[in-house]
């Protein structure tokens, strides 16, 4: 196998990134002098999970995160096959798509693949790897590139292509393509090592990729990079179909990676799940997962990110003694009681009562889009209550001055995603009145009134974060 091992340096702990990821409109929620404590930083030899880094904003990454990526990630066949270099060179690299051959324009690089039976994709491919590596910068770790396809489908239909991939589709309901890419993978791979045996890819396993090729074939070079939204979790058919792929992975790569979508920001009230994150990732580490990447845009009035990277470091470790060293840490230990109290009931809202609604009951999709918002189905007034009541708790109770002012924001972003929740409500409402005389519609405009405001506030406070 191939032994890849995370480069930390000890200085630069990860708590300290962590203490970034929990930024609170400009202020610290657990400010870094807090992490200058040496019994608060790295507790175990070695981070669980190897490169775990998320786009937050996707700038924030490299900054975030002083543990060096092992596995390159990212769309990579427009550069291997620029259409600037190639399209009237080697025409016969590009897709036949509807009976026809697809030539991307110049700026492309989306919705379109290479033909990877093409047998000079094959050697434009090496060609690109070796002249990269050539350039390799990284004296520490080996080389390591993306193989990962473009964004979007676009896969080549020619007849070859065809009869090498059958006709069948994948679990997720797209065309299998995975025979095709990893017989090109293999060779290109091979051919790349015999100048740098221990370089390392990646690819991202979607769309015709999900899953392994019919042979079985996967280079043990190749980390293939599953993606699924796991907080499908709460679902227990959906959380069945992420293991049963995953382990099929297993059989055949000897190590794997996860993209996950830790979606926060997106939804209202925020999605949070880190008992379940807690699961997926013990089960996931049982099942050669060593990687992770992904996308998190957290919603930053929440401990989601602090937990998320806590867990992924060890995922043995408590969620509750993490959320309660968080909310202690933001707004002191008298108030914390009521923010854990607050969070608590948004997880059980996400984990347990959404299980119910439609949301879950769609099938598995590779990332839960927030909108329709179909979460909602399960929402009551008293929900509503029952946050605004805990954080005016918090608010009042907090302590020092710089524990009030993190309460004070996390109430300011409460307040965006209530009058979001406030609307829903009252559409609903709306739609179950009858409206047929002049008084029905007078009694109705108060609550329509109030309404409007919460709209022209949740416009407002989206503005500031």
């Amino acid at each position: 196998g191939c032994g890849w091992r995370p480069i930390v340096d000890p200085v630069r702990s990860r708590e300290r990134a962590i203490a970034e990821l929990v930024l609170e409109m400009g202020a610290r929620v657990l400010d870094v002098c807090q992490m200058d404590d040496p019994r608060s930083w790295i507790q175990h030899g070695a981070e669980t999970f190897v490169g775990a880094g998320d786009a937050v904003g996707i700038t924030e990454v490299d900054r975030l995160h002083p543990v060096h990526a092992v596995v390159v990630n990212g769309v990579e066949a427009a550069h291997v096959f620029p259409p600037a270099e190639f399209a009237e060179k080697h025409p016969e690299v590009y897709p036949i798509v509807r009976g026809r051959r697809h030539i991307p324009r110049p700026d492309q690089r989306v919705s379109w693949q290479p033909c990877f039976s093409e047998p000079k994709a094959a050697d434009i491919a090496v060609a690109h790897y070796l002249e990269e590596f050539a350039k390799w910068k990284g004296p520490v770790l080996p080389p390591r590139s993306s193989m990962g396809v473009n964004d979007g489908p676009g896969f080549c239909e020619c007849e070859r292509c065809r009869r090498i991939n059958g006709n069948r589709l994948n679990y997720m309901g797209s065309q299998h393509q995975s025979n095709t890419y990893h017989a090109w993978a293999n060779q290109v791979i091979e051919r790349v090592l015999e100048k740098h045996p221990d370089a390392l890819f990646s690819f991202i396993a979607y769309y015709g990729l999900m899953e392994p090729p019919d042979d079985g074939k996967v280079h043990p070079h190749l980390v293939p990079n599953i993606t699924f939204d796991r907080y499908q979790w709460a679902a227990r058919e959906l959380r069945e179909k992420d293991q049963w792929i995953t382990a099929r992975w297993a059989e055949v790569a000897p190590q794997i990676q996860w993209y996950v979508y830790n979606y926060g920001a997106t939804y209202a009230p925020p999605r949070v799940y880190w008992h379940l994150m807690a699961e997926y990732l013990r089960w996931g580490y049982e099942h050669n997962v060593r990687h992770l990447r992904g996308e998190t845009y957290p919603a930053w009035s929440t401990p989601k990110p602090y937990i998320m990277q806590k867990l992924r470091w060890n995922p043995d470790a408590d969620a509750d003694a993490l959320l309660e060293e968080w909310c202690e840490a933001a707004v002191g230990k008298t108030a914390a009681p009521s923010l854990i109290r607050f969070y608590a009931h948004l997880e059980e809202f996400w984990t347990a009562r959404v299980r119910e609604s439609s949301f879950l009951k769609r099938g598995a999709s590779v990332y839960m889009a927030a909108v329709p918002q179909f979460y909602l189905d399960v929402l009551t007034d008293d929900d509503v209550a029952f946050w605004r009541a805990r954080m005016e708790e918090v608010v009042a109770q907090a302590g020092t001055p710089a524990e009030q002012k993190r309460a004070a924001q996390f109430m300011q972003a409460f307040e965006g995603w209530e009058a979001v929740l406030l609307c829903f409500l009252g559409d609903q409402g709306a739609l179950a009145t009858h409206v047929d005389t002049k008084q029905s519609a007078l009694k109705i405009l108060p609550r329509a009134t109030e309404l409007f405001g919460a709209k022209t506030k949740a416009h407002v406070l989206a503005k500031t974060f």
